[in-house]
């Protein structure tokens, strides 16, 4: 599976760090609001993406960001 941020970057030519954490701030507003649910947690032992100690998620959409896509067409 591809990491969200590889599939941004290339779709709408994003770069950089300014972008890196752009999106990490925007998947973390839509995990608050219920939107998707983090199947796992790791630590970025090496610094590969934001650095070394951060914690790094997988996110799905859960049951309620599918209801809210259906909702306004977006499924």
């Amino acid at each position: 599976m591809d990491k969200i941020w590889d599939t941004l970057s290339k779709e709408y030519g994003l770069n950089g760090d300014y972008w890196k954490g752009s999106i990490r701030l925007l998947l973390t507003e839509l995990h608050s609001g219920g939107l998707l649910e983090s199947t796992e947690q790791t630590i970025d032992e090496e610094g590969t993406y934001f650095g070394a100690g951060k914690v790094l998620y997988k996110y799905a959409l859960g049951d309620f960001g599918r209801m809210r896509a259906e909702q306004v067409s977006m499924l």
